[in-house]
This record gives structure tokens, sequence and C-alpha cells, in this order.
């Protein structure tokens, strides 16, 4: 059955199959109507509900009492579980681990040749207000201090 043709979830059809299933899974449409709390007769609660969920095969009539079948079972999430004879234990796969490499030097960029005399103007000190300061930027050059 096409999935356009089961009942919407929240409507009135899907609500009485859930509240069908809460009381045991087997009611007459009175005692199934009135669980459910229906403010109509029963004949609006046959037609409205009971007859979306036959159409659906989602509910089946032994005597004169509604049940809930398997397809309606699979409907509200409570599928069977497959016997465990079925199901084939597989090993779960081990994480996948790149493998080791050495580090790839043409990658990272060469030293830079530096000039001479090029970092000079780090040796002269700064002034800050009135105060002389030297020089405190990131790495150690020779002429630097």
């Amino acid at each position: 059955m096409a999935n356009h043709e089961w009942p919407r979830r929240g409507g009135a059809a899907a609500t009485g199959l859930v509240t069908l299933h809460a009381i045991g899974g087997m009611a007459t449409a009175a005692a199934w109507a009135r669980s459910r709390g229906w403010k109509g007769n029963t004949n609006q609660f046959e037609q409205n509900v009971i007859e979306r969920l036959l159409r659906a095969n989602l509910v089946a009539v032994r005597e004169k009492n509604y049940c809930v079948t398997a397809d309606g079972l699979a409907y509200l999430g409570f599928a069977k579980a497959p016997h465990q004879d079925d199901v084939k234990q597989m090993p779960a796969p081990s994480r996948y681990v790149h493998p080791v490499q050495p580090l790839n030097l043409k990658r990272h960029r060469p030293a830079r040749v530096i000039r001479a005399g090029s970092m000079d103007f780090r040796a002269a000190p700064s002034l800050i207000g009135d105060q002389v300061v030297a020089y405190k930027g990131p790495g150690s050059f020779s002429g630097a201090n």
C-alpha cells in the first residue's frame, strides 16, 4: 500500500489507531470511540476513523471487535524485531587510520634570505611618551637587541 493512502499522523484515524493499541489492541466500536473521547456518534466514528483504517489494512474486524494488524503495529513503530537466527552477526570493521608518511619538506617554505642590515631598525629604540623602549617583537636576530 502506498504511503499517501495511510492516515495522516496526528489525524483522527491515526489517533484512533494509537488509542486502540493503548487500550489493548482490541475493542468494539463504541468502547473504542468512548476511550478515544469522540464527540460525535458511533456512525461518524466508523466513517471517519474505522473505515480509513480498514482500507489501509491497519485494523481488522474479528466478530464485533476491531483489532490492530501487523501493518498497524508497523505503522505505529512497534514492528516485530527479526529473529536472531535471521540476522547475520557481522563484526564491526576497524577504524580507518591513514598510513604514516614522512614529512614533505617541499610543501614548507624555505627560510627567507635576509639582506645584511635589513633588521638594523630593531636595534634603534622607540619612544613611548618620554621613555625610550627597546624593540620587543617576535623572533631574535643577531643584529637586534
